[in-house]
């Protein structure tokens, strides 16, 4: 179990240090083994926590970012088979530095875009920016074992592993969503995309999304 965070401000207004500071401290119970925040631009900012499973060496540390440098990705949860598509990707003359899966996995977006969710077996969710794009890329893995929660408003798209990192942000006010609350006191759950406040909702299990500079989101 890792954390996962982000945030892009598309006012390009300089993001706040003791901002993400919060958030990773929010997120550092799912990963005690290494924790950094990333400053892809002053608008945009990638956090990570980690908790060492697969080649635990400093080098699979997080956010990891591409070869060129275009590319940076955070990532909570396993890809049981990133050896074979590693291997077919060496087989297309990729070269690795690192023993685990979130390389594969960023090779694997940058080779396959989108279609990279089709040859994925295991649980996971990620986001990955791309600096050229200037663009996030989110994605879930097909059950939902991992949570992925994030938030659009009119200058800031922020996400993370869990709701109340992106509450201590200080950065989404909370409006309250009746119809979720109404469901978890029928259901004992919230459903679909809800979370009980209205400016926060959930990458549903099997979902991914894009978001470009222009603040369009795109699902699929």
């Amino acid at each position: 179990m890792c954390g996962i965070a982000g945030i892009y401000n598309f006012d390009q207004s300089k993001i706040k240090p003791e901002i993400t500071n919060l958030i990773k401290d929010s997120l550092e119970h799912r990963g005690p083994d290494f924790s950094k925040v990333d400053f892809i631009d002053d608008n945009v900012a990638l956090i990570h926590t980690r908790l060492a499973i697969i080649d635990l060496d400093q080098r699979s540390n997080q956010p990891m970012v591409s070869k060129d440098n275009r590319y940076s990705i955070v990532f909570n949860g396993e890809i049981y088979n990133f050896k074979e598509i590693r291997k077919n990707l060496e087989g297309k003359g990729i070269s690795f530095f690192t023993d685990g899966d979130t390389e594969v996995l960023l090779e694997g977006y940058i080779h396959y875009g989108k279609d990279i969710l089709k040859l994925l077996r295991g649980q996971f969710a990620f986001a990955i920016y791309d600096s050229e794009e200037e663009s996030f890329f989110l994605a879930r893995d097909r059950v939902g074992i991992k949570p992925l929660y994030f938030s659009l408003t009119n200058n800031t798209f922020l996400f993370s592993s869990e709701l109340k990192a992106i509450e201590k942000s200080g950065l989404i006010p909370f409006s309250a969503d009746i119809d979720s609350y109404v469901a978890y006191l029928r259901h004992l759950a919230v459903p679909t995309y809800k979370t009980g406040n209205k400016n926060i909702s959930k990458l549903e299990p099997g979902q991914c999304l894009f978001v470009d500079k222009e603040k369009n989101i795109l699902k699929h």
